[in-house]
């Protein structure tokens, strides 16, 4: 069932893509950027409302640091989306999230768990692991009796 969902999420994220392209046909980046946010802002708002959650001391600060990331990535993206095909953006898109462990390595100096995606010991073990469950099926055919091959 989880396979299922994890499919169907990923075919929903895929055709925004599309569905962002058509928009960008008759809208500019930043309507439509505004627009989308908007309604986002809109509903945070609204769940805020019914949590009343109180803010941390460096909440404005960092929200504010994040969201121009933030900003900037969706801004580039939108824009970048007008010169080339859905399936490409999308492409670059999801490439992306391998290249956060590099990021996270060089640039901000921390140690990548080995266990997240995209991590060259990960790979590794798997390979490992793949051979390994081959090489003992072979053994284990060839331990079979002749009679039962």
């Amino acid at each position: 069932m989880a396979d299922l969902a994890l499919l169907l999420l990923t075919l929903l994220w895929g055709t925004t893509f599309h569905f962002v392209k058509g928009v960008l046909e008759v809208a500019s980046p930043g309507v439509f950027l505004a627009a989308r946010f908007g309604v986002a802002a809109g509903v945070l708002a609204a769940a805020w409302l019914v949590r009343r959650d109180r803010p941390g001391a460096g909440f404005l600060r960092d929200g504010t640091f994040l969201g121009l990331f933030m900003l900037a990535g969706f801004v580039l993206q939108t824009i970048g989306l007008r010169h080339t095909t859905p399936a490409r953006s999308g492409f670059l898109t999801g490439l992306s999230v391998l290249v956060v462990p590099f990021v996270a390595r060089f640039a901000l100096r921390r140690r990548v768990p080995d266990q997240q995606p995209g991590h060259p010991a990960r790979h590794q073990r798997q390979q490992r692991a793949q051979r390994a469950r081959q090489r003992a099926g072979e053994y284990a055919l060839y331990q079979q009796p002749h009679g039962n091959r």
